[in-house]
């Protein structure tokens, strides 16, 4: 924890990062892939989320949607992107079918109040795709 500013750090963030540069954001394969496959494995996850960056707007710099998922080290997760919202906090907007990504994100929130030691790692990320 930088300075132990436990007051303004809550977690740990591991992002995929899907653009670069000038280069354009994914397309979701073209809108055939529907969602995203993965496990999470480690100690102290008391809860997760799963989020995806999407291209900035005139109204957001950085929007994203996602979904809390409550603790599961070693379970397969399987994320339809249809069930991404935001804000993951509070959801009232889904995210658009043609929408593309310039990230995706975990975050692992810690344990509450003092030091917490992040130990996990992300796996088997595989891609949903549609059924023809």
């Amino acid at each position: 924890m930088p300075d132990g500013d436990f007051d303004n750090y809550w977690g740990a963030q591991l992002h995929l990062q899907l653009q670069e540069d000038s280069r354009p954001p994914w397309d979701r394969a073209g809108g055939r892939v529907s969602g995203l496959s993965f496990r999470i494995t480690g100690s102290g996850i008391e809860e997760e989320s799963f989020n995806v960056g999407t291209p900035p707007t005139p109204e957001e710099m950085y929007p994203g949607y996602g979904i809390e998922r409550p603790a599961s080290s070693g379970v397969q997760h399987n994320i339809p992107f249809a069930s991404l919202m935001k804000p993951r906090w509070a959801p009232t907007t889904p995210l658009p079918d043609a929408l593309p990504f310039v990230g995706i994100v975990w975050d692992i929130s810690s344990l509450g109040e003092g030091a917490t030691t992040f130990d996990f790692c992300v796996s088997e990320i595989r891609l949903i795709v549609a059924a023809e």
